[in-house]
């Protein structure tokens, strides 16, 4: 669902604390919407595979692969 004068994005971070943090403040910023959130970089690729985003907040050092 594509939300209408709103930036779609993702969110990918390994650390569920982390993710809540990011978030919380991204749901602050009322032109933000969150389409999804992601546990690790294998997770959003999956997701980015059958979906688009404008904007990905990404942690650079995970488990499985770099978040760059």
């Amino acid at each position: 669902m594509v939300m209408a004068d709103k930036i779609n994005c993702l969110i990918v971070e390994d650390d569920l604390i982390q993710r809540e943090v990011i978030l919380g403040y991204v749901k602050r910023i009322p032109d933000l919407h969150v389409v999804a959130s992601c546990s690790s970089a294998l997770e959003a690729n999956t997701y980015l595979s059958s979906s688009s985003v404008s904007l990905l907040f990404s942690d650079i050092e995970m488990e499985d692969i770099s978040g760059l």
